[in-house]
């Protein structure tokens, strides 16, 4: 019987242990989504990484994408690469797709569905909407991104930082990295510029306790002249 407690005791210990390198979703199950030992000093529009999150608008969305800026960096300079610059002026691009996207119904790079009032674009088209006296080409990330944000309401949900959605960000099989050609593309060193664009239009509320469920982000990044 005491071996039988302390193997109990043990095995406690080692799922606490196992537990902290997760993030623990709304449902109370263990998720799959690690949590990463980075930590960013930065700060955007007033907000640290460790801030919590209980509502999404746009400044929260902008600076979202700021911190998710500084993790690609991170990589990127990892294995040599230079770091990104964040530049408003590819937001048209992301902005667009985005749109067509949330229009559509579907996630896609090619926009050959017909959207009533809409001017459906390749990655050229879209290319062309920015100032190609300042880029010389840009390419495009696309993922759908699912988590739950819960409200202030709900005491047992865990708090939402942004570090949190961005370590979703990056947990393979769920954020970017899903895709090999993706991470390689943007880690590519040609790269000089990203623009992130979440797009919280496209989401699915969840139940009174959570706010969302889904997401879709598009990411164009692009080489100057």
């Amino acid at each position: 019987m005491k071996k039988l407690l302390n193997l109990l005791v043990f095995s406690i210990i080692i799922f606490n242990a196992n537990s902290q390198k997760h993030y623990a979703g709304c449902s109370g199950l263990i998720s799959d989504v690690i949590v990463y030992d980075i930590k960013n000093t930065n700060t955007y529009n007033g907000k640290k990484e460790t801030d919590i999150i209980s509502k999404f608008d746009s400044l929260d969305r902008v600076t979202l994408e700021r911190f998710i800026i500084d993790r690609f960096n991170y990589y990127r300079q990892n294995i040599g690469s230079k770091a990104l610059q964040y530049d408003s002026g590819i937001r048209p691009a992301a902005y667009h797709h985005a749109l067509y996207q949330r229009l559509a119904g579907k996630q896609s790079h090619y926009e050959d569905k017909d959207i009533p009032n809409f001017t459906e674009l390749g990655l050229s088209g879209r290319y062309n909407l920015l100032d190609q006296n300042k880029f010389k080409s840009i390419n495009e990330g696309l993922i759908n991104q699912g988590f739950q944000i819960p409200s202030q309401l709900n005491e047992d949900c865990p708090a939402v930082t942004y570090k949190k959605l961005v370590d979703q960000f990056f947990t393979p099989g769920m954020g970017y990295p899903t895709s090999d050609a993706h991470w390689n593309d943007i880690m590519n060193p040609k790269w000089d510029a990203i623009c992130i664009y979440y797009d919280f239009e496209w989401v699915v509320p969840v139940t009174k306790e959570t706010f969302y469920i889904d997401v879709n982000v598009t990411l164009v990044y692009a080489k100057y002249k």
